[in-house]
Parts: C-alpha cells; structure tokens; sequence
C-alpha cells in the first residue's frame, strides 16, 4: 500500500527553440472555489462525486427558515443519491453520535416526490454500552408534496441509550437498481422522543438551520483531486510559501484515509477518477523540461514528474522523472 508522500513542485517550464510557457507554471495565482454548503454536523450526499450536489438547503420549512433537500442524480452509469446522516455508516451502521435519552420513536418534517419504482430511507441504530439494543429502517414511495409531521416507531424502545446513528436517504441504497432520475425527499426538524421522557435530548442541528459552505483552492489552470475530496476535510494539493522562486509553490500530500490512500495529482490537463488524460493547446519545439522540487518519501514511496506531447490525440514525445 502506498504511504504518505509529499513533493513540491516549482517553475516547470520547457525550454523551447520557439519558448511558449507553461500558463501558471510558477504556481503564483491560485482561487478558491466554493463546491457546495454541508449541513453542519451530517455527513451528506454531496461527498459521492464532487460536481454532482444532492444535498441542499431550501427555505419554506415547517419550523425555522432552512429544510434538508435530497435528490437522486444519475449521470451515464453513476447515481449519486442524496442523504443526510448522524454517525457513522460503513455498509451497515458502525458508529453513532452522543445521545442519552430513551428513544421510542424518530420524529420529523417530511415532504417527497419519489419517481415510479424508486423508495426512499429513514433509519435509526441505538446503542447502550457498545452494543445494538434497537435499530429500525422505514421505506416509503409515492409522493406528499406538503410537508407533513412523520413517526417512524422503533421495533423495540431502547432504554440507557448512549449514541445513535441516523439517517434520511431519497432512495433506498441497501437495494440496488430502484434510483431513478429526480427522485427527491425533504426533511426538518428530526427528534427522537420516548412516552417517558417529556425532555429528550436535541440532536445536533436537528431543524438543519446551520449550513457551511466547502471550498477547494487550486493553482489556476491546473487540476487536482482536491474538490473530490474537500468533503471529507482532506486537501491533496496545497499552496506552499516554501518557493524556490516567487512567493508559492504547489506541495502534493498523499492522503490516508478509511483504510485506504489517495495519491496526490496535479496536472496542467483534465483530470478524472483514472488519473490525468488530454491536455492544453500546445505548439513549440520542446527541447527540455526544467522545474525544482523537493521530495519527502515515506518508506518506499515513490514520485514523479512527468510530461507527455500529443498531436491529434495520440501521443508523440514524453519524459518521466521518478
């Protein structure tokens, strides 16, 4: 498995017979895209692919100004569903938010429009010590279009509750092949009450009033993985002061997470999840390719620089520094 890395890069300029440079290539001018808002608190739809957002605040809430709005997408052969979630889900239920309250019930807002075929999700898990003492998930279809005041009742009250996990979803992700384009759900103010309990505890940002915008920075006129995975907290390329010349440089750091690592990419081209492809309008005589960097392996980790000239879509010329 590969390992964290970081590598700096700086002034990358070929030196040409007819000179034509690199556009940025001193990683001087850098912007700050905003990708979406995030509810504060729930992990959300909108972490699945980075230009698709399923996951959105509207106005016209039953309570407060701001609601949940969560939308199926499918782009080719890609669906990206919209949700909202406390704690933490890993194929099942794995990790829950404090709470300690009994909890008989989850209470909330809902309004829908689910296209024919699809269904969507609510879930709760409640936990005591560790251990599942009740969980339930409530599927419905069809459509209620006004916003309507919704019970989903657990199996089983759970009593010395100590964290749950809950979840809406506008389709169903535990069954495959039902999304369908446009379906959407939205959701306000969620509770989780129990007869015996007058005063249960408030989920974190429950009437989902408070929303954050997620932002990627990238050096104009390059690509990166970055906006892919702001989401998650995680930056993969990030301007440096450390320059070799001019006031920046772009420092590339392998990101580990989830068991699993994502190397750090940054290309002057187009960039999918196969890595770079394509590239820039380009007509010189290259005779070489010059730059610093400064590399920092972990382990046996390896880097590199690498350019690669193209006419008419194939290639023709390339180099590789590793």
């Amino acid at each position: 498995m590969k390992q964290s890395f970081l590598l700096g890069l700086v002034l990358l300029s070929p030196s040409l017979l007819l000179a034509q440079e690199i556009p940025n290539g001193d990683f001087e001018l850098w912007s700050i895209q905003v990708l979406f808002e995030r509810p504060d608190d729930w992990d959300n739809g909108n972490y699945q692919d980075a230009p698709v957002v399923t996951t959105t605040k509207v106005t016209g809430a039953p309570e407060g100004q701001f609601a949940a709005h969560l939308e199926t997408q499918i782009l080719d052969d890609d669906t990206a569903f919209g949700y909202v979630l406390l704690g933490r889900i890993d194929e099942t239920p794995v990790a829950g938010v404090p709470h300690g309250t009994d909890v008989a019930a989850v209470e909330c807002w809902l309004r829908y429009d689910l296209q024919p075929g699809d269904t969507a999700l609510a879930l709760a898990v409640c936990w005591s010590g560790g251990t599942i003492v009740s969980s339930g998930e409530w599927r419905y279809q069809g459509q209620q279009t006004t916003w309507m005041q919704q019970t989903f009742t657990l199996p089983l009250a759970a009593t010395n509750v100590d964290s749950v996990v809950v979840a809406f979803a506008s389709t169903d992700p535990f069954t495959e092949g039902i999304a369908q384009q446009g379906s959407w759900v939205e959701v306000d103010d969620v509770h989780l009450t129990h007869p015996n309990v007058p005063t249960p505890d408030a989920l974190p940002n429950a009437g989902f009033e408070d929303w954050s915008d997620v932002s990627a920075e990238d050096p104009d006129g390059w690509a990166s993985y970055n906006a892919r995975v702001a989401g998650f907290g995680f930056t993969s390329v990030s301007k440096s002061t450390d320059a070799n010349s001019g006031a920046f440089s772009a420092m590339l750091a392998t990101i580990g997470a989830f068991g699993d690592t994502l190397p750090a990419v940054l290309t002057n081209g187009l960039l999918n999840d196969q890595g770079p492809y394509a590239g820039i309008p380009y007509v010189a005589t290259p005779m070489q390719f010059t730059g610093a960097y400064k590399y920092q392996p972990s382990g046996m980790d390896e880097a590199f620089v690498g350019v690669t000239f193209l006419s008419g879509g194939s290639p023709i010329g390339n180099a590789v520094q590793q």
